[in-house]
């Protein structure tokens, strides 16, 4: 087994209140930035846009982290039979919760009001799917797509905090802050996300893994591509603020039902530039030549487009 890092990392939130006045996030992390309709929204509009994505955007990294996390590393860690390895994958463990924690506090100091009562507000998964994800990520040995899952998310959680500290003199402190410690912990991280694979993929039939292949592609272009039901929350909130942009919901809609076929919008999701080295691991695996390929397709620009 590879040596483990279990240096701890300083993972606290600045203390100051949040400056309302700059963005949460860079502009191209927004959906609506890859749509026509963004250029019909005014300064002070795209800037209360980008706020409520920046709050969704901290639930989505607590989803992901509470999924590895309470879900998945659990099952791991108990059938582990190396002392090594579960010492390890605690700490692993305990960071991502640590990072649920801090992101949570980020955004009720951003939006009391909103996160009053509860840690996600736009992100909304029904009981019955997330019964299922549970049950399915508590058996990494029948569903190991979702170690697979998890490492790309945790790519692009990396790609987007060195996005952040390349914006970092235009960004709210605390957001830029916060994913400049993030990427130093999400760093460490890729060893452990290799390490699983490696036991699970691995070790797996060749029938399971075409299967859960399979499963891969689904889940990512169903639900984790082109916005759903959390980017019409946060559409609503921003039209709740701004009335005069109520006629323009059908459009926004729909626009967000198109991005999936969007290749810049795909591209900034899941291309080469954002998840390379897990694209690279794939490519070792003759089962994901299918999704390898739908994917080259979504990023490939039209006739007429540049890359």
């Amino acid at each position: 087994m590879h040596a483990m890092t279990l240096e701890a990392q300083p993972y606290t939130l600045m203390p100051g209140e949040i400056d309302h006045g700059k963005p949460f996030l860079p502009e191209r992390f927004t959906p609506l930035a890859h749509t026509s309709l963004y250029e019909k929204l005014s300064p002070e509009q795209r800037l209360r846009y980008n706020q409520l994505t920046g709050m969704l955007f901290n639930e989505q990294f607590m989803f992901f982290e509470s999924l590895l996390g309470e879900c998945l590393l659990l099952p791991v860690i108990a059938r582990a039979d190396d002392p090594e390895l579960r010492e390890g994958l605690r700490h692993f463990m305990e960071e991502e919760k640590r990072h649920s924690e801090v992101f949570a506090e980020l955004n009720r100091r951003c939006a009391p009001d909103l996160y009053r009562d509860s840690r996600f507000h736009f992100l909304h998964m029904p009981p019955a799917w997330m019964r299922a994800m549970r049950w399915t990520a508590s058996r990494a040995n029948r569903f190991p797509f979702l170690l697979w899952l998890i490492t790309i998310q945790e790519e692009r959680a990396v790609a987007y905090a060195r996005g952040f500290e390349a914006e970092e003199g235009g960004l709210e402190p605390h957001f830029a802050d916060i994913q400049r410690k993030h990427l130093a912990d999400e760093m460490s991280h890729v060893e452990y996300d290799d390490l699983l694979v490696e036991r699970y993929w691995d070790s797996a039939r060749p029938a399971v893994r075409r299967v859960n292949a399979r499963l891969l592609s689904w889940t990512l272009f169903e639900f984790f591509c082109a916005p759903r039901r959390s980017g019409v929350k946060v559409v609503d909130h921003l039209i709740r603020a701004h009335g005069d942009l109520l006629p323009l919901r059908p459009e926004i809609l729909a626009s967000f039902r198109s991005l999936d076929r969007s290749p810049e919008y795909v591209r900034s999701m899941y291309g080469p530039d954002v998840i390379p080295e897990t694209l690279e691991k794939m490519r070792a695996y003759p089962e994901f030549a299918s999704f390898l390929s739908r994917l080259e397709t979504a990023c490939a620009p039209r006739e007429g487009q540049t890359p």
